[in-house]
């Protein structure tokens, strides 16, 4: 019993450590798009708040004029209507709040 765990250990270690050759790749880690490869920014999950880590995600063409203002973990301004060509549910910057920062 204790051979399967090690088995998956190995495969998991595997998998993980292949997914980070060659400079950028969707879903790993970023602190700049700079860091994604093209075709990809670095964005960071809504949902996660002020604690949301930055991953390469591809980007896609605009398809609406909406902006929708938020407060980004930083102070500033992020836009995160969907339509900045990344996928719903991300933004550029860690989102702190709907609407404007105070």
């Amino acid at each position: 019993m204790l051979r399967a765990p090690a088995v998956l250990l190995i495969l998991v270690s595997a998998a993980c450590s292949s997914s980070g050759s060659g400079p950028g790749g969707a879903g790993l880690p970023c602190t700049t798009s700079a860091a994604c490869g093209a075709g990809e920014t670095c964005a960071y999950p809504t949902a996660a708040g002020c604690f949301a880590a930055g991953s390469c995600v591809t980007t896609f063409a605009v398809r609406c004029n909406l902006i929708v203002l938020a407060c980004a973990c930083d102070g500033t301004g992020v836009d995160i209507s969907g339509c900045d060509g990344m996928p719903a549910g991300y933004a550029s910057k860690p989102f702190l709040h709907k609407g404007v920062c105070n």
